[in-house]
Order: C-alpha cells, then sequence, then structure tokens
C-alpha cells in the first residue's frame, strides 16, 4: 500500500471515513461542518510511521461508538496493521 492509498482522515462518530490529504484534516472537518471534531467524537487517523507501524491517532481514543470500531477493524485489516493498543480500553457509546 503505497502513501496515496493509506488511510489518511477521519472516522466519523456514524462510523463512516472522511477521507483528507495529509495534513489537511481540520480543513476536511471544517469543510463537512464540524469545528471541534475530537471534541465531538470523530478519530483522527493517520499514517505516521512509527517501527513498522502507521495506525496513530492524535491521542488514544477512550470512548467510540461501535460503528467507530468496525470501521477502524476494516482499516486495520486493509492496511494489514494490528488495532491499536489502546482500543482494548475503549468504551463503546451509543
Amino acid at each position: 500500500m503505497d502513501a496515496e492509498t493509506k488511510p489518511v482522515g477521519w472516522i466519523c462518530p456514524d462510523g463512516s471515513f472522511l477521507k483528507c490529504a495529509w495534513g489537511c484534516h481540520l480543513d476536511a472537518a471544517i469543510e463537512a461542518g464540524e469545528h471541534h471534531p475530537e471534541q465531538n467524537g470523530w478519530v483522527h487517523v493517520n499514517f505516521k510511521f512509527i517501527g513498522s507501524r502507521f495506525f496513530q491517532t492524535v491521542e488514544p481514543v477512550s470512548v467510540m461508538t461501535q460503528k467507530q470500531i468496525d470501521t477502524l477493524v476494516r482499516i486495520c485489516i486493509e492496511v494489514g496493521q494490528p488495532l491499536p493498543f489502546w482500543v482494548a480500553d475503549v468504551t463503546i457509546r451509543g
């Protein structure tokens, strides 16, 4: 998977994935009508390389919807990476 196809964007609370260009997360969220995405439950997805893993969030997320978790699992499977370690401690809401 090359840089053009790696997931960069947001996982919205409804489980949809809002793709954006590298470094344009906030712009994409604002364009979608969300000015405070992380405070409103959106999950920041990046492909910053740390060792052999590239899936990161700005901060570990403590609360997600089941649809967000399902999308996260799908993305991790697609890119061949394990789920982030912090997912085991996530509280499922709504």
